[in-house]
């Protein structure tokens, strides 16, 4: 399946063992809420939002963000 527009730095972990884990940022002004959303769903993926996200993770809290979501 195809998400329209998604970038190559969106955040897409495939877990075997979990399933599709997702990060979005609230403020992603490339992808809709709802589009992550459905594509959620269809897939049984986790989304996790991160607030004061943008659609690429730059700022230092955004990579703070990001690393902890990796580790977790």
């Amino acid at each position: 399946m195809e998400i329209p527009n998604m970038g190559k730095k969106s955040f897409l972990r495939l877990e075997p063992s979990y399933g599709h884990i997702i990060l979005y940022g609230n403020y992603d002004n490339l992808q809709s809420i709802y589009t992550i959303q459905t594509f959620a769903r269809e897939c049984e993926a986790t989304i996790t939002v991160m607030k004061n996200g943008e659609h690429w993770f730059h700022t230092e809290e955004q990579m703070k963000f990001l690393d902890q979501w990796i580790c977790s």
